[in-house]
Protein backbone atom coordinates (compact mmCIF):
# COMPACT_ATOMS: atom_id res chain seq x y z
CA UNK A 1 0.00 0.00 0.00
CA UNK A 2 1.35 3.15 -0.73
CA UNK A 3 1.85 5.93 1.84
CA UNK A 4 -1.06 7.98 -0.10
CA UNK A 5 -3.13 5.50 0.53
CA UNK A 6 -2.65 4.49 3.75
CA UNK A 7 -2.72 8.11 4.99
CA UNK A 8 -6.26 8.22 3.50
CA UNK A 9 -7.31 4.73 5.00
CA UNK A 10 -5.84 6.64 8.13
CA UNK A 11 -7.71 9.25 7.68
CA UNK A 12 -11.11 7.24 7.01
CA UNK A 13 -10.48 5.08 10.17
CA UNK A 14 -10.19 8.57 12.53
CA UNK A 15 -13.59 9.05 11.19
CA UNK A 16 -15.42 6.30 12.39
CA UNK A 17 -13.70 6.38 15.72
CA UNK A 18 -14.38 10.01 16.53
CA UNK A 19 -17.73 10.43 14.05
CA UNK A 20 -20.04 14.19 14.62
CA UNK A 21 -22.63 13.84 16.62
CA UNK A 22 -25.72 13.35 14.31
CA UNK A 23 -23.87 11.49 11.80
CA UNK A 24 -24.23 13.92 8.77
CA UNK A 25 -20.30 15.34 7.80
CA UNK A 26 -20.38 18.34 6.01
CA UNK A 27 -18.01 19.05 3.45
CA UNK A 28 -16.00 22.20 5.65
CA UNK A 29 -15.96 19.91 8.89
CA UNK A 30 -14.27 17.09 6.69
CA UNK A 31 -11.51 19.52 5.79
CA UNK A 32 -10.78 20.26 9.03
CA UNK A 33 -10.32 16.69 9.46
CA UNK A 34 -7.95 16.96 6.46
CA UNK A 35 -10.11 15.25 3.95
CA UNK A 36 -10.68 17.18 0.84
CA UNK A 37 -13.70 17.20 -1.56
CA UNK A 38 -11.77 15.23 -3.50
CA UNK A 39 -10.68 12.17 -1.22
CA UNK A 40 -14.46 12.42 -0.29
CA UNK A 41 -15.60 11.74 -3.55
CA UNK A 42 -12.95 8.89 -3.44
CA UNK A 43 -14.86 7.46 0.15
CA UNK A 44 -17.96 7.76 -1.60
CA UNK A 45 -16.83 5.82 -4.72
CA UNK A 46 -14.78 3.23 -2.66
CA UNK A 47 -18.02 2.86 -0.31
CA UNK A 48 -17.38 3.90 2.44
CA UNK A 49 -19.26 7.32 2.63
CA UNK A 50 -22.83 7.68 1.10
CA UNK A 51 -23.35 11.70 -0.42
CA UNK A 52 -26.74 13.55 1.12
CA UNK A 53 -26.40 16.08 -0.84
CA UNK A 54 -24.02 18.54 -2.30
CA UNK A 55 -21.87 19.42 0.69
CA UNK A 56 -22.92 16.93 3.03
CA UNK A 57 -22.26 12.76 3.62
CA UNK A 58 -22.88 9.98 6.01
CA UNK A 59 -21.37 6.76 6.46
CA UNK A 60 -22.26 4.36 4.08
CA UNK A 61 -25.49 2.18 5.64
CA UNK A 62 -26.47 4.80 7.91
CA UNK A 63 -29.55 6.60 7.53
CA UNK A 64 -29.86 10.22 9.49
CA UNK A 65 -32.62 11.95 10.77
CA UNK A 66 -33.02 15.80 10.70
CA UNK A 67 -32.22 16.01 14.35
CA UNK A 68 -28.64 14.90 12.54
CA UNK A 69 -28.64 17.66 10.21
CA UNK A 70 -30.13 20.39 12.56
CA UNK A 71 -26.90 19.50 14.84
CA UNK A 72 -24.83 19.54 11.66
CA UNK A 73 -25.52 23.37 10.94
CA UNK A 74 -25.27 24.16 14.43
CA UNK A 75 -21.90 22.12 16.06
CA UNK A 76 -20.02 21.52 12.43
CA UNK A 77 -21.11 24.59 10.55
CA UNK A 78 -21.49 26.66 14.00
CA UNK A 79 -24.33 28.98 11.94
CA UNK A 80 -26.20 31.23 14.76
CA UNK A 81 -29.65 29.29 14.22
CA UNK A 82 -31.95 27.23 16.87
CA UNK A 83 -34.94 25.57 16.61
CA UNK A 84 -37.97 27.80 17.27
CA UNK A 85 -41.81 28.29 17.29
CA UNK A 86 -44.11 25.91 17.14
CA UNK A 87 -41.50 23.30 16.63
CA UNK A 88 -39.41 24.28 19.66
CA UNK A 89 -43.09 23.83 21.73
CA UNK A 90 -43.47 20.73 19.88
CA UNK A 91 -40.11 19.20 20.42
CA UNK A 92 -40.29 20.37 24.35
CA UNK A 93 -43.76 18.47 24.87
CA UNK A 94 -46.13 21.66 25.02
CA UNK A 95 -47.95 20.59 21.68
CA UNK A 96 -50.46 17.67 22.53
CA UNK A 97 -52.83 17.79 19.84
CA UNK A 98 -50.30 17.13 16.82
CA UNK A 99 -48.28 14.88 15.36
CA UNK A 100 -44.80 14.71 16.50
CA UNK A 101 -43.52 13.83 13.05
CA UNK A 102 -41.74 17.25 11.96
CA UNK A 103 -43.72 18.51 8.63
CA UNK A 104 -42.29 21.51 9.16
CA UNK A 105 -39.12 22.66 10.55
CA UNK A 106 -39.15 25.99 12.22
CA UNK A 107 -35.70 27.54 12.82
CA UNK A 108 -34.46 31.29 13.77
CA UNK A 109 -31.71 33.49 13.40
CA UNK A 110 -31.32 36.81 14.57
CA UNK A 111 -28.60 37.78 12.20
CA UNK A 112 -28.46 37.49 8.48
CA UNK A 113 -27.43 33.89 7.80
CA UNK A 114 -29.09 31.06 4.63
CA UNK A 115 -29.17 27.79 5.36
CA UNK A 116 -26.93 25.50 2.90
CA UNK A 117 -28.47 23.77 0.49
CA UNK A 118 -27.81 20.49 1.27
CA UNK A 119 -30.31 20.94 4.43
CA UNK A 120 -32.74 22.04 2.49
CA UNK A 121 -32.91 19.35 -0.04
CA UNK A 122 -31.96 16.36 2.83
CA UNK A 123 -35.27 17.17 4.41
CA UNK A 124 -37.72 16.88 1.64
CA UNK A 125 -40.40 16.49 2.25
CA UNK A 126 -40.04 18.12 5.54
CA UNK A 127 -40.22 22.34 5.01
CA UNK A 128 -37.87 24.06 6.77
CA UNK A 129 -38.29 27.50 7.30
CA UNK A 130 -35.72 29.92 8.70
CA UNK A 131 -37.05 33.31 10.16
CA UNK A 132 -34.35 35.93 10.41
CA UNK A 133 -35.48 38.10 12.83
CA UNK A 134 -34.28 40.41 15.75
CA UNK A 135 -37.40 40.23 18.14
CA UNK A 136 -35.09 40.24 21.00
CA UNK A 137 -32.05 41.82 22.53
CA UNK A 138 -29.76 38.68 22.39
CA UNK A 139 -27.20 40.00 24.58
CA UNK A 140 -29.46 39.77 27.42
CA UNK A 141 -31.65 37.19 26.53
CA UNK A 142 -28.78 34.56 25.91
CA UNK A 143 -30.22 32.17 28.85
CA UNK A 144 -33.87 31.62 26.79
CA UNK A 145 -31.45 29.35 24.20
CA UNK A 146 -31.11 26.12 26.06
CA UNK A 147 -29.85 22.63 24.65
CA UNK A 148 -32.62 19.95 25.10
CA UNK A 149 -31.33 16.15 24.28
CA UNK A 150 -34.11 15.13 21.59
CA UNK A 151 -33.72 11.39 20.90
CA UNK A 152 -29.77 11.05 21.47
CA UNK A 153 -28.83 14.30 19.90
CA UNK A 154 -28.26 17.70 21.95
CA UNK A 155 -30.27 20.44 20.24
CA UNK A 156 -29.82 24.05 20.75
CA UNK A 157 -33.56 25.30 20.85
CA UNK A 158 -35.98 28.19 22.64
CA UNK A 159 -37.02 27.64 25.72
CA UNK A 160 -41.18 27.37 26.44
CA UNK A 161 -41.46 31.12 27.01
CA UNK A 162 -39.48 32.08 23.87
CA UNK A 163 -40.78 29.61 22.30
CA UNK A 164 -44.44 31.10 21.97
CA UNK A 165 -43.46 34.41 21.58
CA UNK A 166 -41.68 33.54 17.83
CA UNK A 167 -44.61 31.45 17.28
CA UNK A 168 -46.65 34.61 17.78
CA UNK A 169 -43.96 36.76 15.55
CA UNK A 170 -45.73 33.99 12.67
CA UNK A 171 -49.54 34.58 13.53
CA UNK A 172 -51.77 34.74 11.22
CA UNK A 173 -49.74 34.92 8.27
CA UNK A 174 -47.64 30.82 9.09
CA UNK A 175 -49.28 30.35 12.29
CA UNK A 176 -53.18 30.23 13.00
CA UNK A 177 -54.19 32.30 15.74
CA UNK A 178 -56.38 29.71 17.16
CA UNK A 179 -53.37 27.36 17.54
CA UNK A 180 -51.64 29.98 19.61
CA UNK A 181 -54.14 30.26 21.73
CA UNK A 182 -54.38 26.42 22.57
CA UNK A 183 -50.76 26.55 23.03
CA UNK A 184 -50.82 29.64 25.26
CA UNK A 185 -52.83 27.40 27.23
CA UNK A 186 -50.66 24.84 27.63
CA UNK A 187 -47.97 27.34 29.56
CA UNK A 188 -50.18 27.13 32.76
CA UNK A 189 -46.34 26.78 34.17
CA UNK A 190 -44.37 29.14 32.91
CA UNK A 191 -41.94 31.19 34.76
CA UNK A 192 -42.93 34.99 35.33
CA UNK A 193 -38.84 35.91 36.02
CA UNK A 194 -38.47 34.60 31.85
CA UNK A 195 -41.25 36.23 30.80
CA UNK A 196 -40.67 39.47 32.53
CA UNK A 197 -36.85 39.42 30.77
CA UNK A 198 -38.08 38.28 27.33
CA UNK A 199 -41.82 40.63 26.95
CA UNK A 200 -38.66 43.78 28.08
CA UNK A 201 -36.39 43.06 25.90
CA UNK A 202 -38.59 42.13 22.69
CA UNK A 203 -38.57 44.19 19.85
CA UNK A 204 -42.18 43.61 18.33
CA UNK A 205 -45.27 45.32 19.59
CA UNK A 206 -47.38 42.88 18.34
CA UNK A 207 -45.77 39.81 19.94
CA UNK A 208 -45.88 41.29 22.90
CA UNK A 209 -49.52 42.10 23.16
CA UNK A 210 -50.63 38.98 21.59
CA UNK A 211 -48.61 37.15 24.41
CA UNK A 212 -50.48 39.22 27.12
CA UNK A 213 -53.61 38.59 25.29
CA UNK A 214 -53.57 35.45 25.29
CA UNK A 215 -51.96 35.02 28.57
CA UNK A 216 -55.09 36.93 29.99
CA UNK A 217 -57.96 35.10 28.13
CA UNK A 218 -56.11 31.94 29.57
CA UNK A 219 -56.47 33.44 33.06
CA UNK A 220 -52.49 32.41 33.89
CA UNK A 221 -52.13 32.99 37.73
CA UNK A 222 -48.67 34.21 36.51
CA UNK A 223 -49.84 37.10 34.93
CA UNK A 224 -50.13 38.93 38.79
CA UNK A 225 -46.57 38.74 39.13
CA UNK A 226 -45.65 40.30 35.67
CA UNK A 227 -44.14 43.92 36.26
CA UNK A 228 -46.16 45.77 33.57
CA UNK A 229 -45.08 49.31 33.65
CA UNK A 230 -41.40 47.44 32.72
CA UNK A 231 -43.07 46.58 29.32
CA UNK A 232 -43.40 49.25 26.18
CA UNK A 233 -46.24 48.28 24.25
CA UNK A 234 -46.36 51.08 22.39
CA UNK A 235 -49.13 53.22 20.95
CA UNK A 236 -52.04 53.17 18.60
CA UNK A 237 -54.19 50.10 17.85
CA UNK A 238 -53.11 46.18 16.21
CA UNK A 239 -55.42 44.45 13.89
CA UNK A 240 -54.50 40.65 13.60
CA UNK A 241 -55.84 38.61 10.87
CA UNK A 242 -59.21 39.11 9.85
CA UNK A 243 -60.51 40.48 13.55
CA UNK A 244 -63.82 40.38 15.02
CA UNK A 245 -63.29 41.13 18.75
CA UNK A 246 -61.36 44.07 20.06
CA UNK A 247 -59.09 44.02 23.76
CA UNK A 248 -59.46 47.48 24.80
CA UNK A 249 -56.65 46.46 27.36
CA UNK A 250 -54.12 45.65 25.07
CA UNK A 251 -55.62 47.29 21.61
CA UNK A 252 -55.86 44.74 19.81
CA UNK A 253 -58.41 43.20 17.40
CA UNK A 254 -58.06 39.19 16.94
CA UNK A 255 -60.43 36.84 15.50
CA UNK A 256 -63.13 35.58 17.80
CA UNK A 257 -61.97 32.08 19.56
CA UNK A 258 -64.80 29.64 19.89
CA UNK A 259 -64.51 27.85 23.16
CA UNK A 260 -65.20 24.65 23.17
CA UNK A 261 -68.91 23.47 23.56
CA UNK A 262 -69.46 27.01 21.53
Amino acid sequence: MSSMASENRDKLNNLFKNPPVGGVLTLPWLQQQGISQKLAWWYVHSGWLKRIANGAYCFAGQSVSPFGAIVAIQQQLQLPIHVGGKTALQLLGFVHYVSFELNKLVLFSSVPTKLPQWFKSFLQPTQAILTVADLFDETQVATTLVTRNIQGIDIVLSCPERAMMEMLHHVPQREQFEDAYLLMQNLSQTRPAVVQLLLEQCTSIKVKRLFLYLAHRCQHQWLSQITFDRIILGAGKRVIGTGGHYDPVYKISVPMIKENGE
